[in-house]
């Protein structure tokens, strides 16, 4: 029989009767199931759960029929449910075989599992077959019938059958036997043990698991319960397997085999694999090329990493060394693979693709530098504008830099007049007595001309000689080189190099402007013959003329007075212009000049002389120094919404300060009113308080002007020389929409002519850099951090306890700006909509409220007849006598309706009176279809 479960049909066509499933009448031979694991299986009960007896055996003449492996399940019948064997002679094997859930229900007899007839002849043996669940009123596994004295013969084997004989059974339980003397056991277990896929007996009726021999590695046997070794195959070529595999498995990735193989092998480090399907290495790797590598069991050839090199074969790449660079990854050779970085380069690191670049202001003259270390700042008086400089470049002879580290060739400031430069100069040297430079970047210094001299140094300008002295005398040092006029000489003018005579008919004592003229119808005897009134005599024909010196002396004494009026005139024009002049209030005043600015900045485009953009570029140059600086003291701010920091050492002139803030308002009015700030009336009211004593304006264009100021410095019970400020301000917008006003010393010699500085005051110097850049607006309102730096040499050496007092004072014109546009309760009022959607609604709503009253609208031929059908609809509903009155839960409410009974269709109305304006009450309901808050 092949393996499976038979049973009978609904229709029983298939059985041999309604009482029998199957029956043999005189068979002999054997009936077995194909493998002796009982997996041939008879089922008693049909497909309707009817049940019947499994086999009936009427005789088998004389001969043995032997039943082997057969499963005997749901048997039913009145005795013998599993088997009925009758018939004289009639000899049977049972071997191997099971009995479960088989049923003998007649009262008097049984044999749930077995029925054996009382006839003559009748041999029964069991061997290596078990029972379980079946059931009789006698007998629930096996019934002789007849009893001891019966024909029949029934033995239970406790062995197992052929070819097993070799083997022990399993006693099982003991069995329900009728009509048998002895306690009789069901027995199993004979069967050899399956040996599982991967494995098999060598001996084939060994029933011991320990008998399994595994297949050896390479190979595998899906075979369960296979006997012999030929059931293990190789694996494949690329595969592998362990001993008792029941597969092979492919090679992992980077590995190769052959035939049967029971490991994969990895490539060596330096080759990579190229066919999986071979055993030799030759034929399955292949040598990375040059400028690759691969470890050990790497996938493929990977290319050297940045700044690495390999030769051929490689199984790692060597960094380039610090100090070096890669530039032929594809060789074995450090000489060749790696360049020295070059002076004004380094790399501190191994392995690099390049090397790094000293930065602008930095140089190294060192070739294969390893380290940012040995970039070096260029010394006060060099620059260097380029990244990667081998060497600094000299400020040029006229200038001067104190700063170290100097990126830009602007940092390179001018001598002011009276001063002079070499190439390099990290100062300016002050012209020695007797000189003078009268143009700033000198070069050199002059020598006074005869009938001149300077008595000090720093002069940018030589002293005349007084009139009625001379001096023939060039690089004179002391006004002692001015010698008198003598007698009957005199020089008018100062600076003179020589004396003349007096005409004749005039005097002169010794070192006098001007001759006298003898009195009236006397004179000298000749040219520089008077030397005193009593050398005049009288002479005939002199003529007198006077009068016109006092007319053109008038003239000139009015011309400043009608020069003042019309500047006056075209001031008050001009400023009529831009600001109405009768502006009483001077911060409305101030704020519509700034304002107006502020529109020019944004609007108009300006032209820059050489000079200005020099000045801005300078200007840029500081903010980028003191971004660099690390040392900075942090000071007490007044304003916690202003940070303040200073550099300062004790009892020097320098200090330098920043203070950042953030303004409410947009980078063109925080400039303009910077700008505008020193020429505003509210400056002048605070003067006196900021310790100005004295301020000038000099306009020059739209976005320039000079300022001079003297100012007292006077902190902590101190008092220090009066300062002056000679400062020329310039203002420029930069291509990322930033501002920057420079605020820097005049340089002008016309300016420090124009404006003397006093014998009491010093000549302070100043540099000053404004910074505005745009940030994310809060809401509506605009947001510009503002950055203000000071640089500034007040003459005069100020202890750091003093300097830490004064500098908020200075500083705290971030904190002025601040206030000016200060919009804290506009920024918390767009906070809190962020946070509550309803106020965003409500501002919505609002918005779109003034423009349905201000802002006339334009309608499509849709639209238009929208709002007309609409009308319509109001209208007829408006007059409709057969609306129903409906209880309204609001009684400020009224609610009416328009229903048919059986009608889907429900008109309704309500009408209500609102506290706002028309306008509001329809912008709410267009707008609440979106809110946030539906």
């Amino acid at each position: 029989m092949t393996l499976g479960e038979y049973r009978c049909s609904d229709s029983e066509d298939n059985c041999s009767d309604s009482q029998n499933m199957l029956q043999t009448n005189e068979l002999y031979g054997a009936v077995k199931c194909a493998v002796d694991d009982a997996n041939c299986v008879l089922d008693g009960m049909d497909e309707e759960s009817s049940r019947r007896r499994v086999l009936k055996v009427q005789g088998t003449s004389g001969n043995k029929l032997t039943i082997r492996a057969i499963k005997f399940k749901n048997g039913d019948a009145t005795l013998g449910g599993g088997i009925h064997i009758l018939g004289t002679n009639t000899k049977v094997d049972l071997q191997l075989c099971v009995f479960t859930k088989c049923n003998a229900y007649d009262g008097d007899y049984g044999g749930g599992a077995i029925f054996v007839a009382n006839e003559a002849g009748i041999i029964v043996n069991i061997k290596g077959t078990s029972f379980s669940e079946n059931q009789a009123f006698n007998g629930a596994d096996i019934y002789k019938s007849g009893g001891l004295s019966g024909s029949a013969i029934i033995t239970v084997t406790a062995a197992c059958p052929t070819p097993y004989a070799d083997n022990f059974p399993t006693k099982g339980a003991r069995l329900n036997f009728d009509g048998y003397s002895l306690p009789t056991y069901s027995y199993s277990g004979c069967l050899p043990y399956n040996c599982e896929p991967g494995s098999y007996h060598p001996t084939i009726y060994s029933n011991l698991p320990s008998a399994c021999v595994d297949c050896e590695g390479g190979k595998f046997s899906n075979s369960r319960g296979a006997t012999s070794n030929s059931t293990c195959h190789n694996c494949g070529a690329g595969e592998y397997s362990t001993p008792g595999s029941d597969t092979c498995s492919l090679c992992a990735t980077s590995k190769y085999s052959g035939i049967g193989s029971a490991n994969c092998t990895f490539c060596p480090a330096g080759k990579s694999l190229i066919e999986s399907s071979s055993g030799d290495e030759s034929v399955a790797c292949i040598a990375c090329s040059a400028g690759k590598y691969i470890f050990k069991g790497g996938k493929s050839c990977t290319i050297c990493s940045t700044g690495a090199y390999s030769g051929h074969n490689a199984g790692s790449c060597t960094p380039c060394s610090a100090g070096k660079y890669l530039t032929n990854s594809s060789t074995s050779n450090e000489t060749i693979a790696c360049t020295f970085c070059v002076a004004g380069k380094y790399s501190e690191t191994e392995g690099r693709q390049f090397c790094n670049i000293c930065n602008a202001g930095r140089f190294s003259s060192l070739i294969g530098a390893k380290h940012a270390s040995n970039c070096s700042k260029c010394v006060a008086g060099q620059f260097s504008t380029q990244d990667g400089a081998s060497k600094c470049t000299n400020c040029t002879a006229g200038k001067y830099s104190k700063f170290k580290g100097s990126p830009t060739k602007q940092l390179c400031s001018v001598c002011e007049a009276g001063k002079f430069s070499p190439s390099g100069a990290s100062n300016c040297i002050a012209c020695s007595a007797g000189k003078f430079s009268t143009k700033s970047a000198s070069t050199n210094c002059t020598k006074c001309a005869a009938g001149k001299f300077s008595s000090s140094q720093g002069q940018y300008i030589c002293k005349d000689c007084d009139a009625g002295k001379h001096s023939t005398t060039t690089g004179a040092s002391s006004d002692s080189n001015c010698t008198d006029c003598g007698t009957g000489k005199y020089s008018t003018n100062p600076g003179a190099t020589s004396c003349s005579n007096c005409k004749k008919g005039d005097y002169s004592g010794s070192s006098q402007q001007v001759c006298s003229p003898c009195p009236v119808l006397t004179t000298t005897t000749g040219e520089g013959k008077g030397t005193r009134k009593d050398d005049c005599s009288m002479e005939q024909h002199y003529k007198i003329v006077f009068g016109s010196g006092c007319v053109i002396l008038f003239l000139l004494l009015l011309l400043p007075v009608f020069q003042s009026i019309r500047s006056k005139q075209a001031l008050e024009s001009a400023l009529a212009s831009i600001v109405p002049v009768e502006i009483a209030d001077d911060h409305i005043y101030d704020r519509a000049v700034y304002e107006s600015l502020a529109k020019r900045i944004k609007n108009t485009s300006q032209d820059y002389t050489q000079e200005e953009e020099a000045a801005i570029l300078e200007g840029k140059a500081l903010h980028m120094m003191c971004k660099e600086i690390t040392h900075w003291k942090v000071l007490e701010s007044p304003d916690s919404k202003v940070e303040m920091k200073i550099v300062h050492k004790d009892n020097e002139s320098l200090v330098t300060g920043v203070a950042t803030a953030v303004v409410d308002a947009s980078v063109e009015l925080c400039a303009a009113s910077e700008f505008s700030n020193q020429k505003s009336r509210s400056h002048s009211k605070r003067a006196a308080s900021l310790g100005i004593t004295a301020s000038y304006i000099k306009e020059v264009n739209d976005h320039t002007y000079y300022y001079i100021s003297t100012r007292e410095i006077t902190e902590s019970s101190l008092k220090f020389q009066p300062c002056e400020l000679r400062s020329k301000i310039t203002w420029k917008r930069q291509e990322d929409g930033s501002m920057i006003i420079d605020i820097s010393d005049a340089s002008d010699a016309t300016i420090l002519k124009e404006y003397p500085v006093k014998k009491e005051c010093v000549l302070g110097s100043a540099h000053n850099i404004w910074v505005f850049e745009k940030l994310n607006p809060i809401g509506d309102v605009p947001q510009t951090k503002a950055t203000f730096h000071v640089q500034i040499d007040f003459g005069d050496s100020i202890p750091s306890i003093v300097m830490t007092e004064i500098a908020p004072k200075f500083l705290g014109l971030v904190t002025r700006l601040r206030e000016e546009f200060d919009k804290s309760r506009e920024i918390a009022a767009a906070k809190l909509a962020r946070n509550d959607p309803t106020v965003l609604d409500r501002a919505v709503m609002l918005t779109l409220a003034n423009i349905i009253k201000n802002e006339p609208q334009k309608y499509s031929k849709d639209e238009e007849d929208a709002i007309h059908a609409g009308e319509q609809f109001y209208l007829t509903h408006k007059e409709s006598k057969t609306s129903q009155k409906l209880a309204s839960p609001d009684d400020k409410v009224a609610m009416n309706s328009i229903y048919k009974e059986g009608d889907s269709l429900i008109t309704g109305m309500a009408r209500t009176v609102v506290d706002t304006h028309m306008e509001e009450c329809a912008a709410w309901v267009y707008s609440h279809i979106d809110s946030n808050e539906k």
